[in-house]
C-alpha cells in the first residue's frame, strides 16, 4: 500500500514538473518570437528612417543648387576712418542664407560653382576719399572710387555691382586702398556688401530645345 502510494505521488510530482517545463518552454518560445518581431520591426523602422533621411538630404542638396538659394547682406555699424591697404570687415549680417558669408573676416566663400551678383554700397567719411575694389582670391573683379573735392570735406555715397562666374571655394572680399575712410553709425548702416547666387554652373545646358512652338534666335 505504501509503495503504491509513493508511486502515485511520484507520478503526480513528475506530471507537475513536466507541466511546468512545458509551460515554461512555451512561454520562452512566445517571448523569443515576440522579441524577434520587435527586432524585425525596429530594423524596418530604422531602414525607413535612413531612407527618409537620405531623401531629405538629397532634396536639401538639390535646393541648395537652385537659383537664389544663397544670399547675404553684410553691414557695418561704426566708422572706418583710418582704412587703407586692408580688407573690409563687417559688424554682422541682416541675412545669410547658406551661411557662406563670414562677417568678422569679411570673406564670402562660394559654396558652389556658378554665377553670382555682388553689390557694395559705402558712404565716404569726412576728409577721406573712397577707393575700394571687389576681389576674388585676391584678383580684382571691379573697383569704385569717390573723391568729391580736393579736401574731401563732404560725405557722399558710392557703389558698385558686378555679375561674375566663380568656383566653389573661391573667396570674395572688399579691399580698401590708402586714405579710404567710411562712415557708419549704430543707427545708420551706410556700408552694405550684398551677394546673390544667380545660376549654378551648366544651368539649363542639358535641357532640350523648347518644343512649345516658339523659335529662339541664335
Amino acid at each position: 500500500m505504501l509503495r503504491d502510494k509513493l508511486e502515485g505521488e511520484k507520478k503526480n510530482l513528475q506530471g507537475n514538473i513536466d507541466g511546468n517545463h512545458n509551460g515554461t518552454t512555451k512561454r520562452l518560445n512566445e517571448l523569443a518570437e515576440k522579441l524577434k518581431n520587435q527586432i524585425s520591426s525596429g530594423s524596418s523602422a530604422l531602414s525607413d528612417l535612413n531612407t527618409r533621411m537620405l531623401k531629405e538630404n538629397a532634396l536639401l542638396r538639390n535646393l541648395m543648387s537652385q537659383p537664389l538659394s544663397v544670399y547675404f547682406d553684410a553691414f557695418r555699424t561704426e566708422d572706418c576712418d583710418n582704412g587703407g591697404e586692408e580688407y573690409l570687415t563687417f559688424s554682422g549680417t541682416r541675412c545669410n542664407l547658406g551661411t557662406a558669408m563670414n562677417a568678422k573676416s569679411g570673406i564670402f566663400t562660394a559654396p558652389m560653382d556658378g554665377a553670382y551678383m555682388f553689390t557694395v554700397h559705402v558712404c565716404t567719411h569726412d576728409m577721406k576719399k573712397g577707393l575700394l575694389s571687389l576681389r576674388c582670391n585676391g584678383n580684382e573683379l571691379a573697383s569704385f572710387y569717390d573723391q568729391n573735392h580736393d579736401s574731401n570735406h563732404k560725405n557722399s555715397m558710392a557703389s558698385q555691382s558686378v555679375v561674375c562666374e566663380i568656383s566653389q571655394g573661391d573667396k570674395v572680399q572688399i579691399y580698401m586702398y590708402t586714405h579710404t575712410g567710411l562712415m557708419d553709425k549704430k543707427s545708420n548702416w551706410f556700408t552694405h556688401f550684398v551677394g546673390l547666387f544667380l545660376r549654378p554652373k551648366g544651368f539649363l545646358e542639358e535641357q532640350d530645345t523648347p518644343t512649345n512652338g516658339h523659335i529662339t534666335a541664335e
